[in-house]
C-alpha cells in the first residue's frame, strides 16, 4: 500500500497554526498529515474531529472527481473514516450519536448521526456500522462541513468547552456559515489525473 507523504519540520509548523477550513481547502498531503497527527495527538477528541474531518474531506472530493479510481479511493477513505469514528465514539460520552436508516436512499439508506455542540452532522453509508441506534431526527440542515470545521477548529484550539457553550467559533455561526460559503476546494477536478489532487488525503493513514 502506497504510504502518506512524510510532513517536513516547515509542514508541521504550519499545521501547528492551520484553521480547519484551510487544511480542508487546500490539496497538500504533508500538510494533512501533519494536521492529523496535531488532532490524534489530542486524545479521543481529537481523534473523533480527525475522523469527522477526514471523512467530510474525501467525500467532498469524492462528489467532485470525474474519474471512477479516485473517486472510489475517496469513498474508501470515508468509509474508513467512519470506521475508525464509530469505535472512537464510544469512547466519548459527551457526543450523542447513532445510526437510522433512511429509505429515500438507497444504496446508502444508512446514515451516521453526530450531535455536535454547535449542531448536528451526518453522513450517509451504504451499511451500517458499529454503534446504537441514533432516536433523534435529522434537523434539516445541511450543514454538515461548516459545523465539522468549526468542532474540529475548538478541539484544536482546547476551546472546546466555550465553545460548547457559545455554538460557535471566532463567532462564525451557522447562520453566517450560510451567506458565507465555504470555498470549492482546489482539486483540480475537472481532471482529477494530472497530478494536482490530493492523492495522499485517499489514504487510509497510519497515525499510530
Amino acid at each position: 500500500m502506497n504510504k502518506a507523504p512524510e510532513p517536513t519540520e516547515q509542514d508541521i509548523a504550519r499545521a501547528a497554526s492551520a484553521k480547519a477550513i484551510d487544511v480542508f481547502a487546500a490539496s497538500d498531503g504533508r500538510l494533512t498529515v501533519a494536521y492529523y497527527r496535531r488532532l490524534q495527538a489530542i486524545g479521543p477528541m481529537g481523534i473523533v474531529a480527525l475522523n469527522l474531518f477526514r471523512a467530510s474531506k474525501t467525500s467532498s472530493r469524492a462528489k467532485v472527481y470525474r474519474g471512477r479510481r479516485f473517486r472510489s479511493a475517496s469513498y474508501d477513505v470515508k468509509n474508513y473514516s467512519l470506521e475508525q469514528l464509530c469505535k472512537v465514539l464510544q469512547e466519548v460520552p459527551e457526543i450523542t450519536w447513532g445510526w437510522k436508516e433512511d429509505p429515500d436512499t438507497p444504496g446508502f439508506e444508512w446514515v451516521l448521526y453526530c450531535e455536535l455542540p454547535n449542531g448536528q452532522c451526518s453522513f450517509h453509508s451504504p451499511t451500517r456500522l458499529s454503534g446504537p441506534a441514533f432516536k433523534g431526527e435529522w434537523d434539516g440542515q445541511h450543514l454538515s462541513t461548516e459545523r465539522i470545521l468549526e468542532f474540529v477548529d475548538a478541539v484544536a484550539n482546547g476551546t472546546l468547552e466555550r465553545y460548547a457553550k457559545n455554538g460557535k467559533v471566532e463567532n462564525r455561526t451557522a447562520s453566517e456559515s450560510l451567506s458565507n460559503p465555504l470555498p470549492v476546494p482546489r482539486d483540480r477536478a475537472v481532471r482529477p489525473d494530472d497530478g494536482g489532487h490530493d492523492r495522499q488525503d485517499s489514504l487510509p493513514l497510519d497515525l499510530g
